[in-house]
């Protein structure tokens, strides 16, 4: 348009068609997914086709309108395609939820109960010749396995102030799961390691594998240690002190706020990000010997509950900084990698 090649309306046109064609990518992508990302990616398209449908017959009105407001067509272009996006944003939002009800009743959630989670779904075998693809693919299947850590990860404290030995069954079942997924992602980035990697290619390669990794090693510290202690809670009917529990619970929320940290770092590789990350690990363990000291404060005192959970206390606060360190691990990596 700006150099005279197509006239406004045509160029106004392909704006219309790029919008649209935008919505196509993620459509296909979850077409065969059921929940709840097929429908919201269907009603995108849906909006973004009745829009552009409905502004195709006054495109000629649309160039005129927009050329009295600038002279440049460049600037034109480039304003209609954020005053369509607006307009169209206003005009929809009222409707929402009358589309997203239609839609859920047209396509009904088709999950199915027996679906494997321990089953990679993003790993594409048939992408491993092309290598930007096939990390692209590591790094979604290693957000899964995330989103399984996380999840244990938040259950992990209910072990401590419920009388609930099925929510240690769960975690067990559930790092299964993640030993597999981490199996079949570990298995798949062996294949592409045979494949040529440019330097940043190959930063991303190990990023995402030491991710991988620290995930599983944080998996089993919940698996192996916060569950047994969990177990060893129950078996000897432990309580802990109010101030000893309050500290269990502070600890974890702050584990648990890192780790999600560590998850936007893997997702952005933002430097900053690392390097937040990397200090709200020092003050977690900070917090950790801050959180000791108490507790040997309490034994001091002689308090009873004190006594008898002293032992389940500590180690809990050690498998928590373990756990603080996984989740920090990438991040180190990152940040090193920039020369800090």
């Amino acid at each position: 348009a700006g150099t005279g090649a197509i006239t406004i309306p045509v160029a106004l046109v392909f704006v219309l068609g790029a919008n649209v064609g935008g919505a196509i990518p993620p459509l296909l992508l979850n077409l065969r997914e059921g929940g709840n990302g097929r429908i919201v990616a269907f009603g995108s398209f849906f909006m973004r086709l009745v829009g552009a449908l409905l502004v195709v017959p006054f495109i000629y009105y649309c160039a005129q309108w927009i050329g009295q407001l600038e002279a440049d067509p460049e600037r034109q272009v480039v304003n209609f395609h954020t005053a369509f996006n607006l307009i169209r944003g206003i005009i929809f939002l009222p409707f929402t939820g009358f589309i997203a009800y239609h839609l859920t009743k047209m396509m009904p959630l088709m999950v199915s109960a027996n679906k494997d989670e321990g089953q990679a779904q993003y790993l594409d075998h048939d992408a491993i010749e092309t290598p930007i693809v096939a990390l692209s693919s590591a790094a979604r299947e290693t957000l899964r396995m995330a989103d399984i850590v996380q999840r244990m990860l938040n259950k992990s404290i209910t072990i401590f102030v419920e009388e609930d030995t099925k929510a240690i069954k769960d975690l067990q079942r559930e790092d299964d799961l993640v030993d597999r997924l981490y199996e079949q992602i570990k298995l798949y980035m062996a294949r592409l390691s045979g494949e040529a990697l440019d330097p940043e290619q190959s930063r991303r390669y190990m990023q995402i594998l030491m991710f991988a990794t620290n995930l599983e090693h944080i998996g089993d510290i919940i698996d192996k240690n916060l569950c047994e202690l969990g177990n060893k809670r129950l078996r000897g009917n432990i309580a802990f002190s109010d101030e000893g529990l309050e500290e269990i619970r502070k600890t974890h929320r702050r584990i648990t706020d890192n780790f999600k940290l560590g998850i936007d770092t893997f997702m952005t590789n933002d430097p900053a990000l690392a390097r937040q990350l990397i200090k709200n690990k020092e003050l977690n363990q900070q917090e950790s010997i801050t959180s000791s000291d108490s507790h040997f404060k309490r034994i001091r005192a002689g308090l009873s509950k004190t006594l008898q959970s002293s032992s389940l206390h500590l180690d809990i606060l050690r498998d928590d900084q373990r756990i603080n360190s996984h989740c920090t691990a990438g991040a180190e990596s990152s940040v090193d990698v920039r020369g800090e």
